[in-house]
């Protein structure tokens, strides 16, 4: 089965979202992530309408690109109660509508005490901060019990659901039914075992476990700084990542992240490559990370 390989559709600076599918398309995507923040726009919107999101879907469709997630991120445990409140309720509106965009899931951020509400801070791991974000979820999990839709939880170090372990705790808090899937991103997670009070394990025992504690309820993978340029000392392997992808579902999308427009085309035709052989089998020329 060929790679579902897509990429945040915010990368690409256009002014419409039949241009931003249009440019994806021809870099041989087939996976977007939508952010409203794309077309300048916020991302939470509380008077957002199904039309819109029916615009958007139709524009993906046209192209042959289809619009895989949501994003609905602000930071769940936003420190003014008021400001929290308004997004919530604005990520509830958008869920409810999310069917219109043909997604599968809704993304969210877990939220973190840091003044830009998502970088690491250590009071993240205090038992408040785990209680604010649950009890912010827990209306976007009911919106999206009712629309028939998923949210999209990403363990990562800077939140507050920092890790695959803290991931597999949300099931304990809302029961094994909560319309929860997993984002895989090991840049984050293997970023996340590096900082000061975690485990400092190596990247390869940091891909396992997520894969192993999270791989039965991942919906998606993403592909961050694929190419290695900002943090290579990371030792963030993507051969070991593409292995157990392959062994996990094939079928699942893999979504490019935080990378240049300039650079998409080489990190497609460099994943393509890690991708097409199973680990420890490819050429030099295919590995350059």
């Amino acid at each position: 089965m060929s790679l579902q390989l897509g990429a945040f559709a915010r990368i690409w600076r256009r002014g419409s979202a039949g241009a931003i599918a249009q440019a994806m398309a021809g870099e041989g995507l087939t996976v977007a992530q939508w952010n409203f923040s794309a077309l300048g726009l916020p991302t939470i919107d509380a008077h957002r309408t199904a039309e819109e999101h029916e615009r958007v879907r139709g524009a993906f469709q046209a192209a042959g690109v289809e619009v895989w997630g949501l994003s609905a991120s602000f930071n769940l445990i936003e420190p003014d109660l008021a400001e929290r409140r308004r997004l919530v309720e604005g990520a509830c509106r958008m869920i409810g509508i999310a069917g219109a965009l043909g997604v599968t899931a809704v993304t969210v951020l877990t939220g973190s005490r840091s003044d830009d509400g998502y970088s690491f801070d250590p009071r993240n791991r205090e038992p408040d901060a785990w209680e604010a974000m649950l009890r912010a979820l827990e209306p976007l999990l009911a919106a999206a019990q009712t629309a028939g839709m998923l949210i999209g939880v990403e363990p990562e170090g800077g939140n507050v659901v920092r890790d695959a372990r803290c991931g597999l705790r949300l099931f304990d808090e809302f029961g094994a039914d909560a319309p929860i899937g997993f984002i895989i991103d090991p840049w984050n997670l293997v970023e996340g075992d590096l900082l000061p009070g975690a485990r400092q394990r190596s990247a390869e025992v940091v891909v396992a476990e997520a894969f192993e504690l999270l791989g039965s309820r991942a919906i998606c993978l993403q592909a961050k700084d694929p190419l290695g340029l900002q943090y290579p000392q990371f030792g963030l392997d993507y051969r070991q990542v593409a292995q157990c992808h392959s062994i996990l579902d094939p079928r699942l999308p893999v979504v490019i992240q935080d990378v240049e427009e300039a650079d998409i085309p080489r990190v497609v035709r460099e994943l393509r490559a890690v991708w097409s052989r199973p680990a420890g089998q490819q050429s030099t020329a295919e590995a350059t990370y």
